[in-house]
C-alpha cells in the first residue's frame, strides 16, 4: 500500500505546492540558470499536476458510496436473521424435542452469532445452510400447516439478495481503496517534484534568507496554514539545575526573534517553523552558551531546559 510522503494535510501539500511554484516562475531566471529544466511549461506541467490532483475525489466523497451499500447490506442481512428466526420457529413445531438440536445446527445455527455481529461470510453460510435444509426438510416442516410452502423461495430470494448487495458492497469498497491510492500516488508525485525544486531553491539562494525560506517546506506551511508552527520552551538555570537564570537572551544564529527568561527561568520561543537551529543563550554573570543543531518539530512545542555556567 502507498502511504503519503508529506506531512501535511493534502490540502496543506496542494497549496504549497502552488504557493512555491508560484515563487518559482518570480525567480525563474535564476532557476534556469541552475538548471536549464526549469521555465514555464516545466512550472505550468507541475501546477496542472497539483490541479488534476486536488479534482480526484476525497476520501469521504470516494466512501460516500460505499457507505451507502453498506447501509443496504445491513438491511438485506437483518432480513435474512429475521427469515432464519422464523425457520427455527418452524423447526420447533415441525419435530420432536429430543430432535431440535440436531436439526438446528443443520439449519445454520452456529452462524447466527457471527452472522448477527455484521460477519458477512457467516449470514452466507447461514443462507446457504437455510437453503439446504428447507430442500431437505420441506415436507416434514411444512406438514400440519406448519409452515407457509412459499417460505422457501422466500428464504432463497433473501438469500440472493444479500449476495449480490455483499459483491456491491465489496466492489465499492475496492474502488474506494484503489481511489485512495491513486490520490495518494499523485500527492506524492506531487511532493517529489516540489521538494526536488525547492531543494534546488535553497541552494541557489542560500545567502539570500528571505528567498531561502520560500523553498523551505516547513516554512511555506507555517505561512499558509500556520500548521508548521512550532518552537521549545524551558527553563534557564545555573548549573546547579535548581537557580533560575532572569533574563537569559536564547536566540537563533539567522534569526531577529529571541526568547527572554523571567524571573523563574522560564522562557517560550516560538512561533517558528519546524527545523534544526543552532542557539546562543546569553546572560549577564554567565558565560555564552552556543548549543547546536536543536531540532523542532512541525506543530510541536518541545521543551529544553538550559543550564549556564556562571563566569565568576
Amino acid at each position: 500500500m502507498t502511504t503519503p510522503k508529506y506531512n501535511c494535510t493534502q490540502q496543506e501539500l496542494y497549496t504549497i505546492a502552488k504557493v512555491a511554484w508560484q515563487s518559482n516562475l518570480q525567480h525563474l531566471v535564476d532557476f534556469n540558470d541552475f538548471k536549464t529544466k526549469y521555465d514555464n511549461a516545466y512550472a505550468a506541467a507541475r501546477l496542472a499536476e497539483v490541479n488534476a490532483a486536488e479534482s480526484i475525489p476525497d476520501e469521504q466523497a470516494r466512501y460516500a458510496t460505499s457507505e451507502i451499500n453498506r447501509i443496504m447490506l445491513e438491511e438485506a442481512a437483518l432480513a435474512c436473521l429475521n427469515a432464519w428466526q422464523k425457520l427455527k420457529r418452524y423447526t420447533a413445531d415441525a419435530f420432536p424435542e429430543a430432535y431440535q438440536k440436531a436439526k438446528l445446527e443443520e439449519s445454520g445455527s452456529d452462524y447466527y452469532l457471527k452472522a448477527s455481529q455484521s460477519n458477512w461470510e457467516s449470514v452466507q453460510g447461514l443462507m446457504s445452510s437455510g437453503e439446504n435444509y428447507l430442500i431437505n426438510n420441506q415436507t416434514a416442516l411444512v406438514a400440519n400447516n406448519n409452515m407457509p410452502a412459499a417460505f422457501s423461495a422466500t428464504f432463497t430470494s433473501l438469500k440472493t439478495d444479500f449476495n449480490t448487495k455483499l459483491t456491491t458492497f465489496l466492489d465499492s469498497e475496492e474502488i474506494a481503496k484503489q481511489g485512495t491510492q491513486a490520490k495518494v500516488t499523485s500527492n506524492n508525485n506531487i511532493y517529489n517534484f516540489l521538494m526536488d525544486m525547492m531543494l534546488d531553491g535553497q541552494e541557489i539562494f542560500k545567502t539570500d534568507e528571505a528567498i531561502r525560506s520560500q523553498f523551505i517546506f516547513s516554512d511555506v506551511l507555517y505561512l499558509v496554514s500556520g500548521a508548521g508552527s512550532a518552537g521549545f520552551k524551558g527553563i534557564v538555570t545555573s548549573t546547579d539545575g535548581i537557580t533560575p537564570v532572569k533574563g537569559a537572551i536564547i536566540s537563533i544564529i539567522g534569526k531577529t526573534n529571541t526568547a527572554t527568561s523571567d524571573t523563574d527561568g522560564k522562557y517560550n520561543y516560538s512561533p517558528i517553523a519546524s527545523g534544526t537551529y543552532n542557539l546562543t543563550v546569553t546572560a549577564t554573570g554567565y558565560a555564552d552558551l552556543l548549543i547546536a543543531d536543536h531540532k523542532v518539530l512541525v506543530g510541536t512545542i518541545s521543551t529544553l531546559n538550559i543550564k549556564m555556567t556562571p563566569s565568576i
